[in-house]
């Protein structure tokens, strides 16, 4: 039981929305800020909305019901356009995405601007940013669960060693064969 949560929405015209949030805290009330995050985001969802918009609504309604006990929820939104190979994503206050590519060999973390996390500022805007993507495109969304984790010597794992991790036992390897 905890605060991390992701899920997917099929979306109108064919597209996907993809999700990952991190709620503040841990255990039992981390989970239930979590659940009541996504099921506000899940119900936005089906109108239809550019990522931005989705996360200003979710934040106005997530703030509107948890914004005096300063909790919060760090969340990544990507919205994908399997028709165009489009991907639209935006982020509020959660750590930016990885993208690699097999055919070119390279990898680069999606820049946007983080945001605000969910919940703490009433009218927070985000921003989003739209890429395209090639059909071999590996997209890694995480949360700082794995870059904040800690070997027996206290050292971080961190960004740098999580890049190094998806580009040596993921980059090539078919989607059905990550796991």
């Amino acid at each position: 039981v905890g605060g991390d949560f992701y899920d997917y929405y099929e979306l109108p015209n064919g597209k996907i929305g993809i999700v990952l949030g991190d709620a503040t805290g841990k255990g039992l009330s981390a989970a239930l800020l979590s659940t009541q995050c996504s099921s506000i985001l899940r119900t936005l969802a089906s109108q239809n909305l550019a990522p931005a918009e989705l996360l200003y609504q979710t934040n106005n309604e997530f703030f509107s019901r948890v914004g005096a006990t300063h909790r919060f929820v760090t969340l990544f939104l990507l919205v994908l356009d399997p028709e165009t190979g489009m991907a639209t994503y935006a982020s509020a206050g959660h750590p930016p995405a990885f993208l690699t590519n097999p055919s070119t060999q390279g990898s680069r973390w999606l820049e946007s601007e983080a945001g605000y996390p969910l919940g703490i500022v009433k009218d927070a805007t985000f921003s989003e940013v739209t890429v395209r993507l090639d059909p071999r495109d590996t997209i890694v969304i995480y949360s700082d669960g794995i870059t904040d984790a800690q070997d027996p010597s206290h050292q971080l794992f961190g960004e740098k060693r999580l890049e190094t991790v998806v580009i040596r036992h993921l980059l090539g390897v078919p989607p059905d064969e990550v796991g």
